[in-house]
């Protein structure tokens, strides 16, 4: 007969009456009082439920004093049964300490196996939308594209020109009368024009038009004297713009989603909806005719102008912010969450892309006429790189700045102008020296920037309309 506790053989055994466990009194008593449960079953239990057990024993003798050997068994007795119950108490923690670990265990890896089952359906469902075209409503016929690469007679057009302007590029000199980095440090504010809070600026061809717009509508403006000679899409909200030849082509915002419209002087002359969203910016290729504008629907969408329709639509894994072409128009550039990625103009496939060294979004970028460098403004600054190296190597120089929006080389590729919040900034590269230097800081605050004719004049858009620096006459 032992104790259910201690193991022992009890002293003074008793028995609960719900339970039928023999303890011993001492420590049966003990537990009792702290708990107020059967330590086996845990049921209510009380010193009243217990029943002594009778037996036959030896008269216990007399108490000894505490200076006597029996006085020392009696103590060590009263620790042995403490002990007793203090490991009956903790075996009892242990237990359901392992049961509440094991349960634990199986809801994380039931957690795990979910988050592993939904990320799986992510993927697939992405894929899925990347092959699928979207045809939103208010765009006329249902329209059919695809990321399988642009028209057989669209290519043909695209390599055409790229093996024009590409034949003796790097080799082209500075054009004649081009200004020099003393005539563009002597630029000041000569003119301005009202045109609402304009976000964007496009300078033709020709450097004699700019194409500039805002919350207002979109307006042409003399690069020479700032004046503006003819307005476009009046009281139409214009996130972005750029000159195809002599058409002007416009986004146009539409509610919760964005319209590519076309212009030929005054007149609108064709209109396509391709994004399930806004329109976020638009890019014109070299040939005139083919057009790419990118969304907040994470696709970049490629338009014929001369059909007026949308011939393709690739889909990535982020929002797009900016995008522009190639000078010779084999690659087209969009930026998404600090990076700049290459795709190849005729079959839409990714070429290259290039990381910012401080990840930051994208707002504007530009090419240089050399064809191998490229710009693009974050908030922070700007960063340029070159398109033959990769990972850090492809950086070439990084300038700081506070909220640019707005960045554009010049034809000659010598100078790069951006724009922010502290005012316009006007970079020289020194070919001889290899070395860049401050050609211009102005005070001109706005959100895009543009070249004229032979550079010399440089124009600002902003909040309060156009400004045209050149020298003063």
């Amino acid at each position: 007969m032992l104790c259910a506790i201690s193991g022992e053989a009890p002293q003074d055994p008793v028995v609960s009456t719900k339970s039928g466990n023999v303890f011993s009194r001492a420590l049966i008593e003990s537990y009792i009082s702290t708990h107020g449960t059967d330590p086996i079953t845990s049921e209510p239990l009380t010193v009243d439920d217990l029943i002594p057990i009778k037996t036959s024993r030896i008269a216990p003798p007399r108490p000894p004093t505490h200076t006597s050997i029996p006085a020392l068994l009696s103590t060590f007795q009263s620790e042995w049964d403490a002990l007793a119950l203090d490991s009956f108490t903790l075996r009892q923690q242990l237990a359901h300490t392992r049961q509440e670990l094991a349960t634990a265990l199986y809801h994380h890896d039931a957690a795990v196996r979910v988050v592993a089952r939904l990320t799986r359906e992510r993927d697939e469902a992405r894929e899925a939308l990347s092959n699928v075209g979207i045809a939103p409503s208010g765009a006329g016929e249902a329209m059919q594209i695809d990321n399988a690469g642009l028209p057989s007679e669209i290519v043909e057009r695209v390599e055409e020109v790229q093996g024009r302007l590409s034949n003796g590029r790097r080799k082209r000199a500075v054009p004649a009368a081009w200004a020099t980095r003393a005539d563009v440090a002597a630029y000041e504010v000569i003119a301005k024009a009202e045109a609402g809070d304009a976000t964007f600026v496009d300078v033709d061809a020709s450097g004699a038009q700019a194409l500039v717009g805002g919350s207002d509508g979109a307006a042409v403006v003399d690069v020479q004297t700032g004046e503006v000679s003819e307005t476009l899409a009046k009281g139409e909200s214009v996130a972005a713009g750029a000159w195809a030849g002599e058409k002007a082509v416009l986004v146009i915002k539409a509610g919760n989603g964005g319209v590519v419209k076309v212009f030929e002087g005054a007149k609108e002359v064709g209109a396509i909806a391709a994004h399930a969203g806004p329109v976020n910016g638009v890019a014109v290729h070299p040939t005139g005719d083919v057009v790419a504008s990118i969304g907040k629907d994470k696709s970049f969408v490629v338009y014929d102008l001369e059909s007026m329709k949308a011939v393709a639509q690739v889909y990535t894994e982020n929002e797009l912010t900016a995008c522009a072409f190639h000078p010779d128009g084999h690659l087209l550039a969009v930026a998404h969450q600090g990076t700049l990625s290459m795709y190849h103009t005729t079959t839409l496939t990714f070429a290259a892309s290039f990381p910012l060294p401080s990840p930051a979004p994208i707002s504007a970028i530009a090419f240089n006429e050399n064809g191998i460098w490229v710009a693009a403004a974050t908030a922070s600054g700007v960063t340029v790189f070159d398109l033959r190296k990769e990972g850090a190597e492809a950086v070439v120089k990084e300038f700081e700045g506070s909220g640019v929006s707005g960045v554009q080389w010049d034809y000659s590729g010598q100078f790069l102008g951006f724009v922010g919040k502290e005012g316009v900034v006007v970079q020289a590269w020194l070919k001889k020296e290899k070395k860049w230097e401050e050609g211009l800081r102005s005070a001109v605050r706005g959100s895009g920037v543009g070249w004229g004719a032979k550079g010399r004049r440089v124009l600002v858009v902003g909040g309060e309309g156009v400004s045209v620096l050149g020298a003063k006459e």
